[in-house]
């Protein structure tokens, strides 16, 4: 039995992307070397599944919070955290309070249905 599992990464607003093409417009060196780091609450996430059924998992990154600029956080292909085994139908997904740089990130629950197979929630920071 597959285990889904949740994997988070990050995409910073209007960064410079050899992809795009886009120089750094307006962007000073200072501001591209001001440091990054997400932290959360807990580590501790909460899924609730259609059948009203709750539980609690760990999702690793937030354990020790990360840079969100780190080449391991921004590969989607990285590993993830387990969420459960098998298919999980339609869930609600509540992450812990999140904060960039000390500073609240506010995220509301992620709804994910069954037709869905892949959801990137974006947080302009």
């Amino acid at each position: 039995m597959t285990e889904t599992e949740v994997r988070l990464s990050t995409q910073l607003y209007m960064e410079y992307s050899p992809r795009r093409a886009l120089p750094p417009q307006g962007q000073s060196e200072t501001q591209l070397k001001v440091p990054l780091w997400i932290s959360a609450s807990s580590p501790m996430a909460t899924v609730q599944l259609a059948n009203g059924k709750t539980y609690q998992f760990s999702i690793e990154r937030l354990k020790t919070g990360f840079d969100p600029r780190a080449p391991e956080v921004r590969d989607v292909q990285h590993p993830g955290s387990p969420l459960g085994k098998g298919d999980l139908g339609d869930f609600i997904l509540t992450l812990p309070e999140l904060y960039l740089n000390g500073e609240k990130i506010n995220t509301a629950p992620i709804h994910f249905k069954k037709r869905e197979e892949r959801y990137f929630p974006i947080f302009n920071c």
